[in-house]
């Protein structure tokens, strides 16, 4: 748990046992000093464990605590014969549950339990069970408090390994498309090196053999240097458009790579099993179109762990006719009601459109969502995206 849900939760708490101890109060008026002593020690061990000491239920010194606080509730319920002196076991039960294991959740679920039934007998001056019978059906609400405790705990747990997990699939997707990107770059510089490199070298060479021909023969001379001039006016057009070529392409060299890449990162990452069918004779896209596709896959894929939680996902990139057809559908939990577009599809949708295309988000017949993209192939040299 983070500090700032547990410092919420021990809030929370301890304004719950305040409540508690003045409803106490009020329900006795003429109550006993042991009483309001063992209600107002309790909620003084609380804060000293909760805010002072900050000492966690699961330690040695956490178990103390329950023990001593388990007495005090303990000595509250036989002077007190109202549900509000119940309400500290409810308490310390709900914390020792939300913190242990579930085997221990019910041993102490069962303590509470057999305390409260003998707290009830001697308070009542030991009668014969028929007249206390009726602690047997509220004795469930110990275990019910336990239970829910319990999975208050196991859900918060999941919460956290989902955004942890789709903290690292970011991460990922960051790291990813700075590797892409400096791979495109280290293959630019490359192409620009080879290409520079030769036609300076082949140029030098022809200058020094047309400088030492030049005085001997004139026209032999200008037939090298006229050769030298198309070899640099050559070279020079190769280097221009590989800087073109980097300027104008703001995504991908390798766009399908790119996708694959995401698709293989994402299950490493989050352990669902992707499915892919990518076609091969998919058209030369515009590098704007192509960063809209990509970070759809990545938003699609964000939003079927996080919020779906899916297990598995289907994704196809397709031309179909005049179009080009992304869909990515997930085995997750779909959405009950309406959809509402946050931030994330919201700019999805606007990216679609604008380039001329279409984008619909909807709940599949078996469950899970389907995110289907479709944008004509005749727009897709217009995309003007920024």
């Amino acid at each position: 748990m983070d500090r700032k849900s547990g410092l919420l939760l021990d809030t929370v708490t301890t304004i719950f046992l305040a409540v508690a101890l003045l409803l106490l109060i009020i329900n006795n008026p003429e109550g006993s000093v042991w009483l309001f002593g063992s209600a107002v020690l309790f909620l003084f061990l609380s804060i000293l464990r909760l805010f002072i000491w900050n000492i966690p239920l699961d330690s040695k010194r956490g178990l103390l605590f329950i023990g001593i606080q388990f007495g005090l509730g303990f000595l509250m319920n036989t002077m007190d014969n109202s549900f509000v002196s119940q309400i500290f076991l409810f308490v310390l039960l709900g914390e020792a549950a939300f913190v242990h294991s579930a085997a221990f959740s019910l041993s102490f679920s069962l303590a509470c339990v057999l305390s409260f039934g003998l707290s009830r007998w001697i308070y009542q001056g030991f009668p014969p069970f028929s007249e206390i019978a009726y602690i047997i059906p509220r004795s469930l609400e110990y275990f019910a408090i336990a239970l829910l405790s319990h999975f208050a705990k196991r859900m918060l747990e999941q919460r956290q390994q989902l955004a942890l997990a789709n903290e690292r699939l970011q991460q990922a997707a960051r790291k990813l498309e700075e590797n892409i990107l400096l791979q495109e770059r280290t293959r630019v510089s490359r192409e620009l090196h080879d290409t520079v490199g030769h036609t300076l070298t082949t140029a030098l060479i022809g200058l020094r053999a047309g400088l030492f021909t030049l005085q001997r023969d004139q026209e032999g001379a200008q037939k090298i240097l006229r050769t030298v001039e198309d070899h640099l006016e050559k070279g020079l057009m190769e280097a221009r458009k590989a800087v073109h070529l980097f300027a104008e392409r703001q995504t991908f060299l390798q766009f399908i790579p790119s996708l694959q890449a995401l698709l293989n990162e994402t299950s490493k990452q989050t352990g669902i099993v992707i499915h892919s069918a990518i076609s091969p004779d998919l058209p030369q896209l515009d590098p704007k179109l192509e960063m809209i596709l990509y970070r759809a896959l990545q938003e699609g894929l964000t939003n079927g762990i996080r919020h779906g939680k899916c297990a598995s996902v289907q994704f196809s990139l397709a031309r179909v006719e005049d179009a080009i057809v992304f869909q990515l559908q997930d085995d997750g939990q779909g959405v009950k009601g309406p959809l509402v577009f946050g931030f994330g599809l919201r700019t999805m949708r606007d990216r679609v459109t604008e380039a001329g295309g279409v984008l619909i988000v909807e709940t599949a017949p078996a469950g899970g969502m389907v995110l289907h993209i479709s944008i004509p192939t005749t727009t897709a040299k217009e995309v003007n995206y920024a």
